[in-house]
């Protein structure tokens, strides 16, 4: 699991580090951990319908917004231009982890 820097959740409050590891499938998985209380939350979620190349990953609609994403990209994270759609979620992000972070 590589570690990729660290943003801030919770309305700054609390500070977590980026990590990735792999779903089952070989995705990428991007995990924020807080090193006291372990995993704080999965940013990434894992839809195999919906193509993505292997330093990409779709920001979770489950309690991340712009603000994380604002984070990633200073971080050196970058918009792929395109989004992804599921269930009842619209328009949800597609990020690609830096390349000198990557894997």
């Amino acid at each position: 699991m590589a570690t990729l820097g660290n943003i801030q959740v919770d309305g700054a409050s609390r500070e977590v580090a980026i990590r990735t590891h792999a779903y089952p499938n070989g995705r990428l998985a991007v995990i924020l951990r807080d090193d006291e209380e372990g995993v704080y939350g999965c940013l990434s979620i894992n839809i195999p319908e919906i193509p993505l190349v292997e330093d990409e990953f779709i920001v979770s609609h489950d309690g991340f917004d712009e603000a994380e994403v604002v984070q990633l990209l200073a971080l050196g994270f970058e918009r792929t231009g395109r989004t992804a759609s599921y269930g009842f979620v619209r328009d949800q992000p597609i990020l690609r982890v830096p390349k000198e972070k990557a894997g």
